[in-house]
């Protein structure tokens, strides 16, 4: 015989599962981030490669003939260096 239970819809444990999966996403993602090898050295360190963009690439790049349109393009620039270079890690 089936016993006829009723559901019971405990949100109040899919409400804390779903936080502490935001949490662990973020955790990761701050890891990712700022390590130098990510987990098990797949990801790239894209906190590093800003700065190496930011303070070193693109202002000895900027001031070997200095333009307008290299000052409009910096955010283009760097999303293509450190996003799209093929000779990255």
């Amino acid at each position: 015989m089936k016993d006829n239970k009723p559901k019971i819809d405990n949100l109040f444990f899919d409400l804390i599962f779903f936080l502490l999966s935001f949490i662990f996403g973020i955790f990761k993602s701050i890891k990712i981030f700022f390590s130098s090898q990510g987990f098990k050295g797949k990801y790239k360190n894209y906190f590093y490669d800003f700065l190496n963009f930011i303070f070193k690439l693109w202002p000895s790049y900027f001031w070997k003939e200095p333009s307008f349109s290299k000052i409009i393009s910096f955010f283009g620039d760097m999303i293509n260096y450190v996003f799209l270079s093929s000779k990255k890690k």
